[in-house]
Parts: structure tokens; C-alpha cells; sequence
């Protein structure tokens, strides 16, 4: 009985000592192949070449003299000025290094540079003010009045050298439960020693500005898609299905933004954008890039341009005029952007939080 007791242990220890040594062999090849095999790769993303995880820190950003940005203003080659409400910071090396331009009591809306070197800027309260370099006010003057009501500033633009200025004017209603009305819409064309009436209309033809050359430019509805086109003779009412954009050299660009609803049951919309370019006037309109959340855009000319797609915190390159993109960089930063412009051949991106960011193409 003790034998075959002592022949049954063995046999049982002889099975466990086989299994743990086929385990053994089984996990050393399962690891062996582990640290052979190669790390699973990014897929491409399919507007262009993938973006590298493993990037280099961002580089440290310039510092602006700013609580907070709300405006950017490319002025010259190399010279770019932020607005935080009355205060101005600009650059005179395309973003490197700012430094402080002085400040005003109303909000300022457009700069331009004269030609004599002195700051021109307009604000929302309809006054027109020159600084000189270090931001000491030389002059002021005021928008023209309609007998004893003021002009109501809505938007203002620097184009070629002129700040074009949208003004509203409101009646004055007998009836004190009837709201004020926009009985005229007019913009002015302002520039260092000059205030000109450039085109006005009887009633509402839009509260924001798209100032074109030559004394033309677009007005349109922040809140449907009514537009009108102006220029000396008047206003005229562009077409609902019609897209108008920001002229860059033979390119016109516009960004069409929506809220896109997604699938499922009690799932919320989200915003959404998409740019579109014209090589042709605006007569024909091409599907250039998609961005969910807010796109920024600017072109340095016909060719080279740069989206900033703020929701994935990426800003993206197209050296074709829009045919295709690639990243240029990938920042955190970049979810706070507010506006682009280029200067000094590279694009100059601020953040609502007085940062800047520069994008070398």
C-alpha cells in the first residue's frame, strides 16, 4: 500500500512539473514575440500626413503685453497689432516680440499705420483717434451725426490703407413699448485725414463687414444668411444661395458653419465648419476642409493658406491653393485660438488668453 501511495504521488508530481514547464515555454515565446514585433502605428489622418505623437514641446510663446485678445490686425509686411477691448500690444517683427501701444476708452473695432507713422484707430463709440508710436493720443474725431443721434458702430475693418466703418441709425419711437429700428445703414471710409461717406441705405442691410477694394464690400446678417453687397451707388441684395468670402490674391475663401446633428437617441448637436474656396470670382465653389467646432482660416496668397481647427486643437497647411492640407502644428494652445493672419511670410495665430503662436509655412 505504501508503495503504490508513494508510486501515485510521484506520478502526480512528474504531471505538474511537465505543465509548469510547457507554461514556462509558452509565456517566454508569447513575450519573445512581444518584444519583436513592431509598435502599433498612428493611422494617418486622411487630410494629410500623419501627425507625430512624439513632436517636440511646443516652443515657448511670445509674450504679449495683454490681459486678453479679442482682435488681431496684420498692419504691414512685419507688423502686427492685438486688442484687448481699448488696449492695443503690437509687433513689429511678424509676432516675435510685442510691446505695448497705448489705450483708449471705447472698444476699439480697426487699425491701420499711416503713412507718417502714426497708429489710426476707430471705436465703437464712432470716434477716430491717432497715436503716435508709443501710444500717446494726437487727434480725435467723430463720425458725423444725423442732426442729434449719433452714429451706432456695429463693425469696422482696415482695408488697403482706409478703416471701413458699419454704422447703424435708429429711430425714435413715440410709442415707449415699440423697440428702436435701424432706419439707415451706411459705411464710412476713414484713413489719417479723412472721413467719407462711402455708401448708405434706408433700413437694415446687415451688422457685420467684409471690406473689399477699390470702395466695394460685403455686409451681412450675423444671424441668417442675408448679405448685400455695396459700393458707391448703393446697396444690393446678394441672393440667399450665393456664397461671398475674403479675397486673397486670386482666392476667395468663406467658412460655412452649422450644427451638425448626431445619431442617436438624446445625443445634442455640435458645431461644425467648412471652408470653401473660389479660383473663379465666386462663381463656382469647391469643398476644401471640414472641422468639427470652430475653423479659423487666412491665405498668405492664392496658394499657401492655413486653417486653424480649434476643436482639435490643430492648425493645417495647404501650400495648392486648398486642394489638399497637412498639419503644421498640433498645440493645446491652439483650442483658445481667435483669429490668424499672416505677416512676414508666416501666420501669426492669438488666443482669447493673450497668447501667440507662430506657424512657419
Amino acid at each position: 500500500m505504501a508503495t503504490r501511495r508513494g508510486a501515485g504521488q510521484s506520478w502526480r508530481l512528474f504531471v505538474l512539473c511537465a505543465v509548469a514547464a510547457l507554461a514556462g515555454a509558452l509565456l517566454a515565446f508569447w513575450l519573445g514575440e512581444r518584444r519583436d514585433a513592431p509598435a502599433p502605428q498612428r493611422p494617418p489622418d486622411p487630410r494629410g500626413e500623419e501627425i507625430r505623437a512624439d513632436a517636440a514641446p511646443p516652443p515657448e510663446e511670445p509674450v504679449v503685453p495683454l490681459n486678453g485678445i479679442d482682435r488681431l490686425v496684420a498692419i504691414a509686411d512685419e507688423e502686427v497689432c492685438a486688442i484687448d477691448g481699448g488696449a492695443i500690444a503690437c509687433s513689429d517683427d511678424a509676432g516675435r516680440t510685442w510691446r505695448s501701444a497705448g489705450e483708449l476708452g471705447g472698444r476699439i473695432l480697426a487699425l491701420l499705420r499711416s503713412a507718417d507713422g502714426h497708429l489710426v484707430a476707430a471705436t465703437d463709440d464712432g470716434a477716430i483717434h491717432t497715436l503716435d508710436r508709443d501710444g500717446r493720443p494726437l487727434r480725435r474725431r467723430t463720425l458725423p451725426s444725423a442732426g442729434d443721434e449719433p452714429p451706432h458702430v456695429v463693425d469696422a475693418q482696415e482695408r488697403e490703407g482706409r478703416i471701413w466703418i458699419l454704422v447703424h441709425r435708429f429711430d425714435r419711437p413715440e410709442d415707449p413699448m415699440r423697440l428702436p429700428r435701424v432706419v439707415e445703414t451706411a459705411v464710412y471710409a476713414v484713413d489719417a485725414d479723412s472721413i467719407e461717406r462711402a455708401a448708405a441705405t434706408g433700413g437694415f442691410t446687415g451688422d457685420r463687414l467684409l471690406a473689399g477694394a477699390r470702395g466695394e464690400g460685403v455686409t451681412f446678417a450675423s444671424a441668417d444668411a442675408r448679405a448685400w453687397r455695396y459700393d458707391t451707388t448703393g446697396f444690393r441684395r446678394i441672393p440667399d444661395a450665393r456664397r461671398f468670402g475674403a479675397r486673397y490674391d486670386g482666392i476667395e475663401v468663406a467658412v460655412e458653419r452649422w450644427a451638425e446633428r448626431l445619431e442617436g437617441p438624446g445625443r445634442p448637436a455640435r458645431p461644425a465648419s467648412r471652408v470653401v474656396v473660389s479660383h473663379d470670382g465666386g462663381e463656382t465653389w469647391v469643398p476644401a476642409f471640414h472641422a468639427n467646432g470652430e475653423a479659423l482660416v487666412d491665405f498668405l496668397d492664392a496658394q499657401v493658406g492655413l486653417v486653424v481647427a480649434r476643436d482639435e486643437g490643430t492648425a493645417w497647411l495647404t501650400a495648392n491653393g486648398g486642394v489638399s492640407f497637412t498639419p503644421a502644428r498640433r498645440d493645446d494652445r491652439l483650442h483658445l485660438a481667435i483669429a490668424v493672419v499672416h505677416a512676414g511670410g508666416r501666420f501669426v495665430v492669438a488666443s482669447s488668453d493673450a497668447r501667440i503662436l507662430i506657424v512657419e509655412p
